[in-house]
């Protein structure tokens, strides 16, 4: 029998949920060998060399995933002590959506921030991927069950956009803000010479921030060289939505903020078109001072 289902819950070491699941994938990650014998152009064997299994989902759900792990999730995600589920509910025909769908599970791993992108009015979504790893190397570590009882999943009950974003004490024009993205820059290692992987390490953090404006005067401030970061902090937020309309308040701790130390701030790219306006994609490269985090989270912030 056919089943046709869409998004459910996902939730992962115990008491963590994420609402507002917005996309999700899942990979077995089959990496296959296809050798040929001497003087032919066919493969003679097909082989299965190792499975590196993988969890891709989106979230509005942003502040949540952010304050994890004392606020350091944005920069290395964290491990899971307990598995990662997801639901895929099933919809019932000429109706509603069932109790019941298929759960898919990791049950040991990490879950890393992949990418956070807002665009001026729309809510700011984070992407984040799950990889497993194996207890003995021969245990697939990604499971699933069918006819399981979705767990109820609660309401969405924050999304953030587009704040003031501030170089070195300086505001860019807030309103000529068009888009946001970090990319944590996170390498995972995987190891293990069994059929998968049984160790997880991060190789490397380089995180990085794209910022697209309609304002060419950012190139007064930023020069065609670029800025390092090394007076005031630099400061890039993102405004909670009220739900009675607007914005929440600035002066209210209920903001996201990113906060970098050190670096450089420069102009990557200036563009423009006939018929809309010409824009300026900044570029902030953080540095680490060898004492603070590289970049500092707050997901309960004011912005001031």
């Amino acid at each position: 029998m056919a089943a046709v289902s869409t998004l459910g819950s996902v939730t992962f070491n115990t008491s963590v949920s994420l609402h507002g699941v917005t996309r999700l994938a899942v990979t077995p990650g089959n990496r296959i060998i296809r050798p040929r014998g001497d003087g032919y152009l066919y493969p003679t064997r097909v082989y299965t060399s190792q499975i590196l299994p993988v969890i891709d989902f989106t979230t509005m759900d942003v502040a949540t995933a952010l304050a994890l792990g004392t606020n350091t999730f944005g920069l290395y995600g964290i491990a899971l002590s307990a598995a990662f589920s997801c639901y895929l509910t099933e919809r019932t025909a000429d109706a509603g959506l069932a109790t019941t769908g298929e759960k898919l599970a990791v049950s040991t791993g990490m879950v890393v921030p992949v990418r956070l992108s807002v665009a001026r009015g729309e809510a700011a979504q984070l992407e984040l991927r799950v990889h497993a790893r194996s207890t003995d190397g021969t245990t697939n570590p990604l499971s699933r069950t069918a006819d399981q009882t979705v767990p109820a999943s609660a309401a969405l009950t924050s999304c953030h956009t587009i704040g003031k974003v501030m170089i070195n004490g300086s505001e860019l024009a807030a309103y000529l803000v068009d888009r946001i993205e970090y990319d944590p820059g996170i390498e995972v290692i995987t190891l293990g010479g069994d059929l998968y992987p049984t160790k997880l390490y991060i190789g490397a953090v380089n995180p990085r921030f794209t910022i697209e404006i309609s304002d060419t005067d950012a190139l007064a401030t930023l020069g065609l060289t670029g800025l390092a970061q090394n007076t005031t902090d630099s400061v890039i937020s993102l405004r909670k939505f009220d739900p009675n309309g607007g914005r929440v308040a600035d002066v209210t701790a209920e903001h996201i903020t990113f906060t970098i130390d050190d670096g450089l701030v420069w102009a990557e790219q200036v563009e423009g078109d006939q018929d809309g306006t010409d824009r300026v994609r900044v570029i902030f490269e953080p540095a680490w001072d060898a004492s603070n985090n590289i970049v500092v989270f707050s997901a309960a912030a004011a912005i001031s």
